[in-house]
């Protein structure tokens, strides 16, 4: 989806960008069994989009708004996972050196 308000980091353009392509979603094994399904589509929707500028051609990434939410949104769902694995962790190596 074509916008202004991106300026391009080569040239400073800002009559905007046209999509280079849609990226394919991505599945990932660690990303579901730490948060589940909707881990794995939060974490897709918050990727960023590769675009070129209408003016100069060149190719870089944007970050539509909707994807800061995505991924604050995705490590909510992946926070406590890590945090209980770091205890786990923490709990075993507290084991095996007090013996």
């Amino acid at each position: 989806m074509p916008g202004t308000s991106v300026l391009c980091p080569a040239c400073g353009a800002s009559d905007g960008y046209t999509p280079t392509g849609e990226l394919r979603g991505s599945f990932s094994w660690p990303v579901f069994l730490a948060g589940g399904f909707l881990a794995v589509l939060f974490r897709n929707a918050g990727r960023s989009r590769r675009v070129r500028c209408n003016k100069c051609e060149e190719v870089f990434n944007i970050r539509p708004p909707l994807s800061k939410v995505s991924l604050v949104i995705f490590w909510l769902l992946i926070g406590p996972s890590i945090v209980a694995l770091i205890i786990l962790l923490v709990t075993l190596l507290g084991s095996i050196f007090s013996h």
